[in-house]
């Protein structure tokens, strides 16, 4: 669905996907205080699961725009960019659930891999802002 958007688009180019990684890193801190404010203020699970449901939603769907994004700066065609980027976001994913289950979060805690996080979304949008296209 993000993928698709474009009505009223600010988030446009390579700037666009600089802010939007950004966002992304701030997400990554925020879900797990989120989760501790959740714990603290007892909420119910009838409070919980939409809240949960909603940040899942917000981070698939920014994700889509990441992808929309990544392939209007790369200046190919759609299939080839898409082709590179799914294959990119799945050795990703894989590489980073085995990091964060097997050694960030036993070790840090949610909170400290949030952060972690955040340095490398920072990380890739500062690689995104100094690398010709």
């Amino acid at each position: 669905m993000g993928a698709v958007l474009k009505t009223g688009d600010r988030l446009t180019g390579k700037t666009g996907l600089i802010r939007l990684q950004v966002l992304m890193g701030i997400i990554a801190v925020g879900i797990p205080f989120l989760l501790f404010l959740t714990g603290k203020l007892s909420l119910s699970p009838a409070l919980t699961l939409p809240l949960i449901f909603i940040v899942a939603f917000a981070v698939s769907f920014l994700t889509g725009r990441e992808f929309r994004l990544a392939s209007e700066i790369t200046g190919q065609s759609a299939l080839n960019t898409a082709t590179g980027l799914y294959s990119a976001e799945m050795i990703g994913g894989a590489v980073g659930l085995f990091l964060s289950s097997i050694l960030f979060i036993p070790r840090l805690g949610f909170f400290n891999t949030g952060i972690i996080l955040l340095m490398i979304n920072l990380l890739s949008a500062l690689n995104l802002r100094y690398r010709n296209f």
